[in-house]
């Protein structure tokens, strides 16, 4: 955890919200996820991870796709 931690601050340092850094390690460490997993991995609460995510993909940091049954999924880059 202390690793994600270090990994996390420098995401920062590279313009990425603390929300940001927090997804993408998660879709790191479970690549692909959906939104809900993403959520539940990184504790990022559900009303907000879409919305980061989203931020994400027009950075092109993330790329959605929705080849689950389940929903759509987001893959880091």
């Amino acid at each position: 955890a202390n690793i994600e931690r270090e990994i996390s601050t420098l995401l920062e340092r590279f313009g990425f919200s603390a929300n940001a850094a927090k997804a993408y390690l998660s879709l790191v460490n479970s690549n692909p996820a959906t939104g809900y997993e993403v959520s539940k991995y990184s504790a990022i609460p559900r009303s907000a991870i879409y919305g980061t995510l989203t931020r994400m993909e027009k950075m092109g940091i993330v790329i959605r796709s929705e080849e689950r049954r389940v929903g759509k999924e987001c893959r880091s880059r």
